[in-house]
């Protein structure tokens, strides 16, 4: 392929073997008809997920065990293929509230403002559930 604009760019690609080859340095989402991948967004749940185990100890096994299921539903959430972004909000809200709680919040302070700013407005609620 060569950039007929004038611009000076080129390149070419000699063959592909795959259906498809997504390359990114960040968060990617991709749309197709078999659903949603959000990678960055998941990756970001992972983080939480693992402040959670690290925050154990110091739960409840009831405040755990919520905790818990409110991650299960927001992975299954973010697997949709157009994720209720109000819903993500809530269970993440509610894990934040644990974490803080247990004293853990600091270890996933990031991957929750990461998750925040992709909620977008409906973010706002992690946001608030950090202070």
């Amino acid at each position: 392929m060569t950039d007929q604009s004038g611009g000076g760019s080129a390149f070419s690609i000699g063959s592909q073997q795959a259906g498809a080859i997504y390359q990114s340095a960040g968060d990617q989402i991709i749309q197709q008809g078999g659903g949603t991948l959000s990678a960055g967004v998941l990756g970001a749940v992972s983080e939480v997920r693992s402040a959670l185990a690290a925050a154990a100890p110091a739960l409840s096994p009831a405040d755990r065990e919520r905790a818990e299921e409110s991650l299960d539903a927001v992975e299954a959430e973010l697997q949709r293929s157009e994720p209720d972004k109000t819903r993500v909000a809530n269970g993440l809200a509610q894990v934040a509230k644990t974490l803080k709680q247990a004293g853990e919040l600091a270890t996933s302070a990031e991957a929750l403002h990461q998750l925040a700013a992709w909620l977008g407005s409906a973010g706002a609620t992690v946001l608030q559930a950090l202070l």
